[in-house]
């Protein structure tokens, strides 16, 4: 059972490193002999946008607005149902997570997380959106996965 990637650095290639989450698989990896990187898995939750819900006061149709700009039913014949709030998506991962390590790894070597364990927004949106990162490189240094990604600097900010 192949986890990672063995080709080393070649040219642009990155080695590629895995992610295994739940207790069950990281036992069997563990049985397997491979090596792991453990990481506490914690809770993440992005706005995937806002919206707003008005009614129309004499036929009762309802109209959602998830644009600020919108402004088509915005006059006396409707009526404000939900102001403006926002939608979010909670990321449900198991409470435990590893990264599989190739015994070959050297110290300072730069790879690629197919799968991040960290949380990071990838992008907001002034209009209410956001996204989780789930890949980036790292560096190994110090028996750990150093994250390649400044979330004050790396952020994308999407304003429209």
């Amino acid at each position: 059972m192949a986890f990672w990637n063995r080709e080393k650095n070649v040219g642009n290639q990155l080695r590629k490193i895995k992610t295994i989450r739940g207790q069950k698989s990281i036992d069997k990896a563990r049985l397997n002999g491979f090596n792991l990187l453990l990481k506490k898995v914690e809770p993440f939750t992005v706005t995937t946008g806002k919206y707003c819900l008005l009614k129309n006061k004499l036929f009762g149709t309802k109209h959602k607005i998830v644009d600020f700009r919108d402004s088509r039913y915005y006059s006396d014949k409707y009526e404000i149902i939900i102001d403006w709030t926002y939608l979010y998506h909670e990321y449900k991962f198991p409470p435990v997570a590893a990264y599989i390590i190739p015994n070959e790894i050297k110290e300072g070597e730069t790879v690629e997380i197919e799968d991040l364990i960290e949380n990071f927004n990838e992008y907001t949106y002034n209009q209410g959106g956001s996204s989780r990162l789930n890949s980036a490189r790292a560096v190994w240094e110090d028996n750990d996965l150093k994250i390649l990604f400044n979330p004050t600097r790396d952020v994308i900010h999407v304003v429209g």
